[in-house]
């Protein structure tokens, strides 16, 4: 068998007041008994339930990181979900450039030059970057 490697990448997000008894708030199709167990003889799980079955969690959520070079806006539309920005401000600057400009022309150039893009630091309204090499 030839396998082929395949990276994956987990992101970590809060997830507050979770319950898998309805894990869409207000959605109506959800905290439905079937069963029709005592106290749910409509067919519902009571609200009180619901919130009572609410917990606060962390979830790991998997992205495969070849689409990197894929998350970026293809004339006026971008592809989701964009975890890297296609434009930056440089410090001083009024117009953006491109973030990955004379470094990312390909897959094999991002994975060669990845550690020298520079870091993208929040600046009032803007995304400056910083430390690039």
């Amino acid at each position: 068998m030839d396998f082929k490697r395949r990276d994956i990448y987990l992101k970590i997000e809060p997830l507050s007041a979770y319950s898998p008894l309805a894990p869409i708030v207000c959605a109506r199709h959800y905290g439905r008994d079937c069963m029709l167990n005592p106290g749910h003889e409509a067919g519902r799980v009571t609200p009180s339930e619901i919130f009572e079955a609410s917990l606060d969690a962390l979830v790991y959520r998997e992205y495969l990181d070849s689409n990197f070079y894929e998350c970026r806006t293809d004339g006026d539309f971008s592809w989701w979900p964009a975890q890297r920005p296609d434009d930056v401000f440089l410090a001083g600057e009024e117009e953006p450039v491109q973030w990955t400009r004379k470094l990312v022309t390909s897959m094999k150039t991002m994975v060669k030059n990845w550690h020298r893009l520079g870091f993208i630091v929040k600046q009032d309204d803007r995304y400056v970057e910083t430390e690039r090499t």
